[in-house]
């Protein structure tokens, strides 16, 4: 019950910071396109598709939360199934949104944004229903995702630390 209760605290937290860091990279899109871009026309792809995969990045962060909370409860295939599926409708949806509606960059974000949401609610709402009957707490609970954040901090200021080379190497 404790575990799962924790589960479910770092899926909220896993909300909250890909809401915020989603706002960052919308917010930032048109600065770190052209900052990165080779050309004027580059810049203008690739802060669309920065835009539209912003909203992606909140899903992102729910698949891996979720992911190591069924880990956690040794259920590795359903990560799998949804990775699979979610792999299957994202070529689905850039065929689709791509080629078939000419949407270009931003379908391929699309495409892959609605991918991602709907892998997230199957993994969401799978933990969910495992939380339920061990009576886990599913309403938010600050201390406990304040808590999960702070252990997780020295691995949010890793990865931050090998984005900012990666970005700073581009440059």
């Amino acid at each position: 019950r404790t575990a799962l209760g924790l589960a479910i605290s770092s899926l909220w937290l896993a909300a909250t910071l890909g809401v915020v860091l989603g706002s960052v990279v919308a917010a930032g899109s048109g600065v770190l396109a052209d900052a990165m871009s080779s050309s004027v026309e580059v810049a203008l792809h690739a802060r669309q598709y920065l835009l539209v995969s912003a909203l992606g990045i909140p899903a992102m962060l729910l698949i891996l939360a979720a992911t190591g909370a069924l880990r956690g409860v040794l259920d590795l295939r359903t990560p799998l199934a949804a990775t699979i599926a979610a792999n299957l409708v994202n070529v689905g949806l850039n065929l689709t949104l791509v080629y078939g509606l000419g949407l270009g960059v931003r379908g391929a974000a699309a495409g892959t944004v609605i991918a991602q949401w709907l892998a997230a609610a199957w993994l969401v709402a799978v933990v969910v229903r495992r939380a339920r009957p061990a009576h886990a707490v599913i309403r938010p609970r600050v201390r406990e995702i304040l808590a999960a954040a702070a252990q997780g901090l020295p691995l949010i200021v890793r990865t931050l630390t090998l984005r900012v080379a990666v970005v700073l190497a581009a440059l």
